[in-house]
């Protein structure tokens, strides 16, 4: 099966967030046991999603026991985001799980992020295993939780795996990236008052009850010009401060992923002028908490990031019957170290707190800074130049893997072909066959050199 074949093939398998990465890891063991090489899944669920974590290595390296020891670990994630208005991708005939050529680029979702990378070093290994390269126990990992590192962290503590070094994956244009950004994700409750939720109760079982709707759309949303402003929902909080004060919010939705900000909010309301003290209030000050929160992040910056600071970004709002919702994530640049973050986060949640809002941490990754005169790096460069690679170093615009082993201690980098994916142009996501062929090489050399020179 040739690697364009396997590509198309991979990419029409929907392993998209709300999907999960199960399905996605079957065809990994198909593919790899045909291969000859040895394949384990771990089937994980995490919040009822079927998720699952493939480990393949050479014939005779038994992964099926309790502890994992191995040299070089190369990881990529199997999983996607969603892939949103299918009209978008008009590369691959207006659907995003069709890989399409165009010249000598493949689009598709997850082409480039980062599903392809994983055929790639699938190939490298069983063209290793091929020249006996066995002894250097290379272990090749498809994962799923994008910038969470769940995945990792469940393979950590189920197998405590324990690799020499970690080569995870990430778009970097071809480039050894050494460090990367950390990851918070957070989560914001605000209660309805008593007043909104009987209101609510009965405003929905009266037929043909008044209302007025407004959609807010996402303007600019390139990573390179990030601004909290230009969120739906905060456009959607800051129309609600021109509104009368008691009002009544009857819906809000908007986005998928706490991780990528929503394309569209829906807010539908009734004007009325009398509740008081209701969400509204609320909502407003967590959001001026939030904004606050984004200026303040923006004093710590490494010019190597894109944008060259750290961010917050609101990624869903939801309403319920008692509450609404608001979940999303922190970039977070190494400049500023682990100390300084948690401490930016304290005073976000004792400034929800203050606005009668319940503020959780769900998630938290310290940002990577990997030495540039390390073992490892200097491996990387040295099998880079060997591929006919650029041998500079650069930064990786995404949480990974590598953030997770990197905290144990482990000498981790990350790589992958083609270019960071922008989020006004996710539709176009694409990466080169040229770029496939030498990251292939690369992987290889990785693999069959890591025993005699690592």
């Amino acid at each position: 099966m040739s690697p364009t074949e396997l590509a198309r093939q991979i990419i029409a398998i929907d392993s998209s967030v709300s999907h999960g990465t199960r399905d996605v890891a079957q065809f990994a063991l198909q593919v790899a046991n045909s291969w000859g090489l040895e394949a384990e899944v771990i089937d994980e669920n995490l919040s009822g999603v079927a998720q699952a974590t493939i480990l393949i290595s050479p014939k005779g390296q038994n992964r099926k026991i309790e502890k994992v020891n191995c040299g070089v670990a190369l990881t990529s994630r199997l999983d996607t985001p969603e892939p949103g208005d299918y009209g978008r991708w008009i590369k691959t005939g207006a659907n995003p799980f069709n890989a399409s050529m165009s010249g000598d680029e493949i689009f598709g979702l997850g082409a480039a992020d980062c599903k392809l990378d994983f055929i790639c070093k699938l190939i490298a290994l069983k063209e290793a295993a091929q020249n006996k390269t066995d002894r250097t126990k290379p272990l090749v990992v498809g994962t799923f939780g994008r910038e969470s590192g769940a995945g990792a962290i469940r393979l950590l503590r189920k197998k405590q795996m324990s690799p020499r070094a970690v080569l995870a994956s990430a778009p970097t244009n071809l480039r050894i990236a050494n460090r990367a950004p950390g990851f918070a994700k957070v989560e914001i409750s605000i209660a309805l008052s008593d007043a909104e939720k009987k209101y609510l109760e009965q405003h929905n079982q009266i037929e043909g009850g008044h209302s007025q709707s407004k959609i807010f759309s996402r303007q600019r949303a390139t990573l390179g010009a990030y601004s909290i402003h230009d969120n739906p929902i905060i456009k959607m909080i800051d129309y609600l401060k021109n509104m009368p004060s008691g009002m009544a919010l009857l819906s809000v939705d908007g986005g998928t992923s706490a991780e990528v900000a929503p394309e569209l909010v829906e807010l539908e309301l009734d004007l009325l002028d009398s509740i008081e003290g209701g969400v509204t209030t609320k909502l407003i000050r967590v959001s001026e908490a939030i904004k606050k929160m984004a200026t303040e992040l923006m004093s710590l910056r490494d010019d190597g990031f894109s944008p060259p600071h750290s961010t917050i970004n609101l990624g869903t709002v939801r309403m319920f019957s008692e509450e609404i919702k608001l979940s999303g994530v922190c970039s977070l640049v190494p400049a500023g170290d682990r100390a300084v973050y948690e401490g930016w986060l304290d005073r976000l949640r004792n400034e929800c707190a203050g606005a009668g809002a319940q503020f959780k941490l769900l998630d938290f990754k310290p940002p990577m800074l990997g030495a540039v005169d390390g073992a490892f790096m200097k491996f990387l460069k040295d099998n880079a130049g060997q591929t006919g690679l650029s041998d500079e170093l650069v930064a990786a615009k995404v949480c990974t893997e590598a953030n997770v082993f990197h905290r144990l201690g482990i000498e981790s980098a990350v790589f992958g072909p083609g270019q960071p994916v922008e989020l006004d142009s996710s539709a176009l996501e694409c990466v080169s066959v040229s770029q496939l062929t030498l990251a292939i090489e690369f992987y290889r050399n990785v693999i069959e050199n890591f025993e005699r020179q690592y």
